[in-house]
C-alpha cells in the first residue's frame, strides 16, 4: 500500500508481506549465478552490452572550413621565455579577432536572410490581399 500524503519526515514506501519460507526456497533454486559489479561504474559486468563507438568521420566540406582547435586550458610552461609569452599572447589575440569577425559575418548572414523573409512575407500578403474570391 502506498501513502498519498507526504512531507519531509514521512517518506512513503510500498508495504509488502515478508517472503515466506516456500518462496525463498523457490527463488534460491532459480537464482542466477552471482553478479560481478564493476568497480568503476557499479554496473554488472557481462550483462550490459559493451558497444564501441565508431570514430566520427568529418565530411570533406566541413573539414576544410573547420580550423584546428587549440587546447585553451593547457598550462603554460613555468620557464616560458618573454618571446614565447609574446607569441602566445599574439596567438590568443589573433584567435579572438578571428572569432569576432566570424561572428560578425554570421550575424550579417542571418540579418540578410531575415530581411529577405520579411520582404517575401509582405509581398505575399499584398498579393493575397488584392485577390478577391468570387463565390
Amino acid at each position: 500500500m502506498l501513502s498519498l500524503a507526504t512531507n519531509l519526515e514521512n517518506h512513503p514506501a510500498k508495504i509488502s508481506e515478508p517472503p515466506s519460507a516456500r518462496s525463498v526456497a523457490r527463488s534460491a533454486r532459480a537464482a542466477p549465478a552471482r553478479l560481478v559489479l564493476s568497480a568503476k561504474t557499479g554496473l554488472p559486468l557481462g550483462v550490459v552490452g559493451v558497444t564501441a563507438r565508431a570514430p566520427r568521420t568529418v565530411p570533406e566540406d566541413e573539414s576544410m572550413d573547420a580550423e584546428e582547435s587549440v587546447n585553451l586550458g593547457a598550462a603554460r610552461a613555468a620557464d616560458e621565455t618573454p618571446e614565447a609569452k609574446r607569441a602566445r599572447k599574439a596567438a590568443v589575440k589573433e584567435s579572438r579577432r578571428a572569432a569576432r569577425s566570424s561572428k560578425k559575418e554570421l550575424k550579417q548572414v542571418y540579418t540578410s536572410e531575415q530581411v529577405k523573409a520579411q520582404k517575401h512575407a509582405t509581398t505575399n500578403v499584398s498579393v493575397n490581399a488584392s485577390i478577391t474570391h468570387i463565390a
